[in-house]
């Protein structure tokens, strides 16, 4: 957790399943501040830790909405959409995040990609965040369209 932003979730050392369980099991710990290394100091710690697993559901939800709206698309697709509202220039942290996003979709099942190739590197954490990732390229849907 840190003070000033939202962790940045990097597969395919970051892992957005196990980042969500952690902010989950903070909820139900006693702590009332708390003294990250990054940022000040956090005085509202149970709204701080909801707000921050709300953002990452809200972003499941904005990649759910962006499938469901018509055919299959890509992160590269749905990045200037489901981030409409930010500097360009930080698009491509964002589809990294997507790609955490996605990933953690794909092995609940939510999502499917549209080659078993990918899924398969999705669900053996094979997936990397270079510039060249397929991943960014590859088409998915929702798991029931497919």
């Amino acid at each position: 957790v840190m003070g000033w932003s939202t962790t940045v979730v990097i597969p395919p050392d970051g892992d957005m399943t196990r980042y969500v369980e952690s902010l989950e099991k903070l909820l139900h710990r006693d702590e009332e501040i708390y003294w990250p290394t990054h940022g000040t100091r956090i005085t509202n710690v149970k709204e701080y830790v909801k707000a921050l697993l709300n953002h990452r559901l809200e972003r499941e939800q904005q990649i759910l909405q962006c499938l469901g709206a018509g055919p299959p698309m890509s992160i590269r697709q749905m990045v200037p959409i489901m981030y409409k509202d930010t500097d360009k220039r930080l698009h491509g942290a964002a589809a990294i995040s997507a790609l955490a996003t996605m990933t953690r979709l794909v092995r609940m099942e939510k999502v499917k990609c549209s080659t078993t190739e990918m899924t398969h590197r999705i669900r053996t954490g094979q997936v990397t965040c270079k510039h060249d990732e397929p991943m960014f390229v590859e088409l998915f849907t929702i798991a029931s369209s497919l």
